[in-house]
C-alpha cells in the first residue's frame, strides 16, 4: 500500500467511524494569513473535519502515515502539535499501520494528541497506485461487498485542549467542494469513539454503511 492510498483509506475510515459523508473528510494547505507569501509556511494537513456538538463545532486534523516496516517515532507527534497550535485545531491524531515507540507515546500522552492504528483487512494491490479521487471510488466500490475494510486500535485518546479560534487562518482544500457543516451524528470534541483492540465489525451486525448507519463512518 502507497502513502496515497492509505491516506484514502483513513478517510474512509474517520467519514465511517462518525457516520459522515466522506467528502467532508478533506485534504488541503493551511495558509497563514500573515504569511501567505511564504511557501513554507503552509502546513500540508493529510485529513481534517469539523464535529459538532449541539452548538459549536470543533476542528479536528490528522496525519496518516504509513509504514512497511518501523515504528513511528516522537518526532511526528511534536510536529503535529506544532501544526495543531499554528491551526488553533481542537484536536490532532496520528494514524499509522505500524506501532508508535515508546517515545512517541509519552510525547502524544503530554501533548493531548490521540494515537491511532489503522490497519486494512482487504488485498489494497487492486486499488489504483496514483489520485485520490480514484483511490477513494476504488475503496468505495469495494466497500459494497465487504464494509470491513480495517481494523484499528486505539493507542492513546489524547486529551481535549482549549484552542486559539480556528480563525487564524485558512484551509485551501485540494479538489474539495465548499464545506458543509451538517454531520452524519453529533460527535464529542473528544474525537474519536474507542473500540475494542484490531476491532473488526461489530458482533452484532458489522460496520455500518450509508444505506444502514450503526456506530461508525459512512463512505459518500
Amino acid at each position: 500500500m502507497t502513502s496515497q492510498q492509505y491516506e484514502e483509506l483513513c478517510r474512509y475510515f474517520v467519514a465511517h467511524q462518525l457516520q459522515m459523508d466522506v467528502g467532508l473528510v478533506r485534504t488541503g494547505n493551511f495558509v497563514h494569513p500573515t504569511r501567505a507569501e511564504m511557501h513554507d509556511c503552509r502546513h500540508q494537513i493529510d485529513l481534517y473535519w469539523e464535529v459538532w456538538n449541539f452548538l459549536t463545532p470543533y476542528l479536528i486534523i490528522a496525519n496518516a502515515k504509513w509504514r512497511a516496516k518501523g515504528c513511528i517515532g516522537h518526532a511526528s507527534v511534536l510536529l503535529l502539535r506544532q501544526v495543531q497550535r499554528s491551526l488553533g485545531a481542537h484536536k490532532a491524531v496520528l494514524m499509522t499501520n505500524s506501532r508508535f515507540s515508546g517515545a512517541a507515546q509519552k510525547a502524544a500522552e503530554e501533548e493531548g494528541i490521540g494515537l491511532l492504528i489503522v490497519r486494512p483487512t482487504f488485498a489494497a494491490a487492486a486499488l489504483p497506485a496514483l489520485g485520490r479521487g480514484r483511490i477513494q471510488a476504488a475503496i468505495q466500490e469495494a466497500a459494497r461487498g465487504n464494509p470491513c475494510l480495517y481494523a484499528y486500535e486505539p493507542v492513546l485518546k489524547g486529551l481535549t485542549r482549549a484552542a486559539v479560534p480556528c480563525a487564524l487562518g485558512s484551509f485551501v482544500t485540494e479538489g474539495a467542494p465548499a464545506a458543509s457543516r451538517r454531520v452524519g451524528a453529533a460527535v464529542s470534541p473528544e474525537g474519536l469513539p474507542a473500540n475494542k483492540q484490531l476491532a473488526g465489525p461489530d458482533r452484532s451486525g458489522g460496520y455500518p454503511t450509508r444505506q444502514g448507519p450503526g456506530p461508525g463512518f459512512c463512505g459518500k
